[in-house]
């Protein structure tokens, strides 16, 4: 099952939210589930702050979208590439995919 990750953060302008609104509602059918982090839970929002800063540096700020389905194929391909091939220090340098099988190696020994 492939998850698609998709954080909108409210600073953003009305461009960005309305982006975000059009993935969001075209992807509902899929079993997306929606979580938000409370105002009370600052560490929560810093990571979900640095994902999404780590997802402009290295796919949005380096391209030109022309369109809204260029620039949704392309954020998908970066967040597939984020999940099994980019390695992660936090993570013994795996992807998290490798994590996740790492993790559950570990738990069947």
């Amino acid at each position: 099952m492939e998850v698609l990750l998709l954080f909108c953060h409210g600073s953003f302008s009305m461009e960005v939210n309305g982006f975000c609104l059009k993935i969001f509602y075209s992807n509902l059918r899929g079993g997306i589930t929606h979580e938000r982090t409370g105002y009370n839970n600052p560490d929560a929002n810093a990571f979900i702050e640095r994902w999404f800063r780590t997802l402009k540096e290295e796919a949005v700020w380096l391209n030109e979208y022309r369109t809204f389905d260029e620039a949704k194929q392309d954020i998908e391909r970066y967040i597939r590439f984020y999940n099994t091939e980019r390695l992660h220090s936090a993570l013994g340098y795996r992807s998290p995919a490798e994590y996740r099988a790492y993790l559950a190696r570990q738990a069947a020994a």
